[in-house]
């Protein structure tokens, strides 16, 4: 970090995970065949993320801003539709779609290796933008 002119710091929040209301309707048989299984449930994962920049030298704040991550998800997973399957009357069908209209967790083992690479992308420009856009200071020499 001796020849950096900035440091970088991005802090992730926790998250705020729900499922959409939508799912039941999707769960629904005869709304659409299948619908859970080609279009999949909808879900919403936010959080929050904090990017701070330093000059490396003098540890003058440059850039921070809190920017909300915003992220809209489909996902069929058998251990939920399996239900729509198995479930001749309407009131087991109504119950899996309120049901389904929780978070599902198994999102959570594949949605870093799906999401972090765009997150990333998206914040790493988001703070060159402003880097770029910030107005620069003379170099005393």
């Amino acid at each position: 970090m001796a020849n950096a002119d900035v440091v970088a710091r991005v802090t992730v929040g926790a998250c705020d995970k729900s499922g959409r209301l939508s799912n039941v309707v999707i769960a629904f048989p005869g709304i659409a065949v299948f619908a859970h299984a080609w279009l999949g449930y909808g879900y919403e994962v936010d959080f929050p993320i904090e990017c701070t920049v330093t000059a490396a030298k003098s540890g003058r704040e440059l850039y921070k801003k809190r920017q909300p991550i915003e992220l809209n998800l489909r996902h069929a997973d058998f251990g939920r539709t399996w239900m729509n399957f198995l479930a001749p009357t309407v009131m087991l069908t109504i119950a899996n779609g309120l049901y389904c209209i929780s978070y599902d967790e198994d999102i959570d083992a594949e949605l870093p290796q799906k999401a972090a690479p765009w997150v990333g992308v998206y914040v790493a420009s988001e703070m060159i933008r402003a880097l770029n856009d910030a107005p620069v200071a003379p170099v005393k020499h």
